[in-house]
């Protein structure tokens, strides 16, 4: 956990740094939708991750940033409101430093090469407090964690990972009652794999819920304005399915303290795009939803995925 908390507090410094200066554009232009795009993904960043960690105080600072910047064009005393919560964040984090430090050494240089496994550690944990706190079953299974990343890529991995859990539970797997009417298992089916491809990762996030609801997605693709009506009817479901990454699109009725703003997905796209990165959404209507991820690897990077598959199976 120690070690889980020193990430987050490493990521959420440097989420807040970003954060704040773009802030510091909004309050001179609020009109400047670029900056408030970044505060919003970032802030949403560190809410995802606090939750994992049973951070509640971090939880409702992000909430309030949120809530405050809502709308296309915030006001000052909401940028105001915004900034407070955020100084409240750097506040909570400053002393979880505190007492890790009075408790450990500082931690040692990262290594250039990861692996997947080090972007999931807290994800067993997402599941089973969203899944208390939403009544719902969840059996989570992990797969692949060998697989080799680069150690950049685990901040944005982490984000996309925790980001697509939490979408997975909250909007795709169906309460215990709901699965049983439709002749399903209570307990959801939620796996997340990874494996090496030719100069990439594959990491797939997948569920066995509802499946995401593709007319809900394109009505409120028409009302972002998005794309022109005739070009979303049009569009296959394969499609349609993608419009789930754009800015301002969620597949959630109603706002929560868990998502439903339309900047997870959005900004857990962004994040692996700025790696060179990509996020695909497969559904199956009533059986199920996965989402795809696939990061660049360098051809050394693959190799040692290999070496490392070829000596757990070797013998």
């Amino acid at each position: 956990m120690d070690e889980l908390l020193t990430d987050f507090i490493a990521e959420t410094d440097r989420r807040l740094t970003e954060a704040s200066a773009a802030l510091m554009r909004l309050r001179a232009d609020p009109r400047d939708g670029a900056a408030l795009a970044l505060v919003r993904r970032h802030v949403h960043g560190i809410k995802g991750i606090a939750g994992c960690l049973g951070l509640p105080r971090v939880e409702r600072m992000t909430h309030l940033a949120e809530d405050a910047l809502a709308g296309a064009e915030p006001s000052a005393d909401g940028i105001a409101q915004a900034a407070d919560a955020l100084y409240g964040i750097a506040r909570i984090a400053a002393g979880l430093l505190a007492d890790l430090r009075r408790g450990q050494a500082a931690p040692a240089d990262a290594a250039e090469m990861a692996r997947v496994a080090d972007a999931w550690g807290a994800l067993p944990l997402l599941a089973r407090r969203l899944a208390d706190r939403l009544g719902k079953r969840i059996a989570l299974t992990l797969e692949g964690g060998e697989t080799a990343i680069p150690h950049a890529a685990l901040p944005p991995l982490r984000e996309a990972l925790a980001q697509m859990l939490r979408n997975a539970i909250d909007h795709g797997i169906e309460p215990p009652a709901e699965r049983r009417a439709a002749g399903k298992p209570e307990t959801g089916a939620l796996r997340v794999s990874a494996r090496a491809e030719p100069g990439a990762a594959r990491v797939e996030v997948a569920d066995d819920g509802r499946g995401l609801p593709l007319s809900r997605i394109r009505a409120q693709a028409a009302a972002l304005g998005l794309a022109h009506p005739a070009a979303l009817a049009a569009m296959d479901d394969a499609e349609a399915a993608q419009l789930v990454f754009r800015p301002g699109l969620s597949t959630a009725e109603r706002p929560t303290l868990v998502s439903g703003r339309g900047v997870g997905l959005d900004a857990a796209a962004s994040g692996l795009a700025e790696l060179g990165g990509t996020a695909e959404a497969i559904t199956d209507p009533g059986r199920g939803c996965i989402f795809v991820l696939t990061l660049p690897v360098s051809q050394p990077c693959a190799a040692a995925t290999a070496r490392v598959l070829d000596g757990m199976f070797a013998g």
